[in-house]
């Protein structure tokens, strides 16, 4: 099976460390893709999110689905949303938040 990692992002100086981890990783043998799941309003980091997948195939960035309505992003209630597209069933899905 492949393992495709998650992450709920939009921090980018936590990611800019989980980052290190997560390529080691990918380069070993042990990740095979990691979701960007683009959670956050900050445009900034949203174009680094997409410059780094720009530049590393195996990096996806996954958009919000903007017709679903949220109630408390405070919360994190927004996340949700990201599960839908973990449907593979090739693949075991491992959240890494930043």
């Amino acid at each position: 099976m492949k393992v495709i990692a998650v992450t709920p992002a939009g921090r980018r100086n936590y990611l800019e460390i989980l980052t290190h981890y997560i390529q080691r990783d990918h380069h070993e043998g042990i990740i095979d893709e990691w979701h960007l799941w683009l959670n956050t309003n900050d445009q900034q980091d949203i174009n680094w999110c997409r410059e780094l997948s720009k530049f590393n195939p195996w990096i996806k960035c996954i958009e919000k689905d903007p017709s679903i309505t949220v109630h408390d992003e405070q919360f994190g209630y927004s996340i949700y949303q990201f599960y839908i597209n973990c449907v593979d069933p090739d693949a075991i899905y491992v959240r890494l938040d930043d």
